[in-house]
């Protein structure tokens, strides 16, 4: 029963069930109540369950006497407006929300901001919201083996604390409207199978790679290690990169010569990133495209994984999870060297007693520390690098991509400048639907106007 309160409840704070049909096609789970739902006992009835109703159910061709509503946690605990923790998430949720999806049985759950999205560990609210993303009956606990789609959408809060978030929020609900209509499918990465990632073995090979003129803005990308260039990435066109590793200058030089043929320059993603390491590496000195900016502009994500999901449908790695790994595994192994190297370092300390004396290697701190650090160093999370830099113990291996095998960082550096050229056009194309097609006062163009109406004569030059 909805009234059958959990273990974080607080004495005196008031339980707010769900409010809606059962069974629904459509539940909506929220944060918490707000001050006006706990003092009616029902939930989305504030200021964000008005703007619900009257703004964003209806872009989805919903209206609210469709949908049942509820929230991960029942009460308002301790009368704030704080998120509520990881442990009352679960000691709420897991006592409810298995049997409010029960009865609702929806054909879509829609996940109302990050503590909802938590329920489902899959779901990342920053790449996927307004998005529908499916998840099996081993994707969240806190569903009681229900499978169906989820729907992870902002808080409807955030528009009213942001005004900047309302146009995403907008286009996310009116995604999911024609989504559910069978009017809109996210996209698919059309290239997965068929990619061709390599490194640059010659001149030659580089010479013919670079006559392909598909792109007139070359797709670039940098990588380092540490503060030192570690290699350069280019794509000639989509699901084609090629590597070329920083200590290949005879390559760099021909990249140098050979490049400007045919381009207007290179398509950055996050430009001052890439410039510097650019120039170390002797191949800068041409104009820039920025997809980074681009995005902002076009209020989109500015992550190239987050865009590379949402606009091309394209799943990458993240940095961290390439090289944290093997980089790991490098310091680990030093740590062992390093201990190894402290205990057999050991100062002797010689001990009389009555009959005969005796000799002691007494540990250093270092190797203390050492030994301490090693001891944590297999469990998740721990952050082998922050201990061993507490502990003054310096001069060990860094994160890096110099850590990784061959074929995974091939793959990962190449397929950042591949999809670094998909996003520029799919950026140009956003940027042209929304400016309009004003080609000059005659011809095929004439009259048209994109959402921005923006005319020629107020263009920037």
């Amino acid at each position: 029963m909805d009234g059958d309160r959990c273990a974080a409840c607080e004495s005196g704070c008031r339980f707010v069930g769900g409010d809606g049909p059962e069974p629904c096609d459509w539940l909506l789970i929220g944060e918490k109540p707000g001050r006006e739902e706990a003092n009616r006992g029902r939930p989305f009835v504030g200021d964000s369950g008005r703007e619900t109703d009257s703004t964003y159910l209806g872009l989805a061709g919903l209206s609210r006497p469709d949908v049942r509503i509820t929230n991960t946690v029942k009460c308002r605990l301790g009368g704030n407006n704080n998120a509520p923790t990881a442990k009352q998430v679960r000691s709420c949720g897991l006592r409810h929300i298995p049997g409010e999806v029960e009865r609702a049985r929806p054909q879509v759950i829609v996940l109302l901001g990050a503590t909802a999205c938590g329920l489902v560990p899959k779901v990342e609210l920053e790449r996927d919201h307004g998005y529908p993303v499916w998840i099996g009956s081993e994707d969240s606990e806190f569903f009681g083996g229900w499978e169906g789609w989820v729907a992870p959408m902002y808080h409807p809060a955030a528009g009213l604390h942001r005004t900047g978030m309302m146009t995403p929020m907008l286009e996310d609900w009116e995604r999911v409207g024609r989504w559910w209509g069978g009017k809109w499918r996210a996209p698919a990465d059309e290239n997965i199978a068929n990619v061709d990632y390599k490194v640059v073995e010659t001149a030659g090979e580089l010479w013919e790679d670079l006559k392909d003129e598909y792109y007139e803005y070359l797709p670039v990308d940098t990588e380092r290690d540490g503060s030192r260039p570690w290699s350069l990435q280019y794509s000639t066109r989509p699901g084609r990169g090629r590597l070329i590793f920083a200590d290949r200058k005879d390559l760099l030089e021909q990249f140098a010569a050979s490049v400007a043929w045919g381009r207007s320059g290179y398509l950055l993603h996050n430009a001052p990133q890439d410039m510097d390491m650019l120039e170390a590496m002797g191949v800068g000195g041409m104009e820039v495209r920025d997809t980074m900016q681009e995005a902002h502009q076009l209020q989109l994500p500015q992550s190239l994984k987050t865009l590379g999901w949402r606009l091309l449908g394209v799943g990458m790695r993240s940095w961290k999870e390439l090289v944290g790994p093997p980089s790991r595994q490098k310091m680990v192994t030093w740590l062992v060297e390093e201990w190894d190297r402290e205990t057999e370092s050991r100062e002797c300390v010689t001990i009389k007693l009555k009959t005969r004396e005796k000799v002691l290697r007494r540990p250093t701190q270092r190797e203390k520390d050492l030994k301490r650090i090693l001891s944590h160093a297999g469990k998740d999370g721990y952050d082998v690098w922050g201990k061993a830099g507490e502990a003054g113990i310096v001069g060990g291996p860094i994160r890096s991509i110099a850590h990784v095998g061959l074929e995974e960082a091939v793959r990962y550096a190449c397929q950042d400048a591949d999809v670094t050229g998909r996003m520029g056009e799919e950026l140009r194309k956003e940027r042209e639907r929304r400016v309009g097609g004003v080609w000059g006062e005659s011809g095929e163009g004439k009259g048209k106007w994109g959402e921005w109406n923006v005319r020629e004569e107020d263009w920037d030059r």
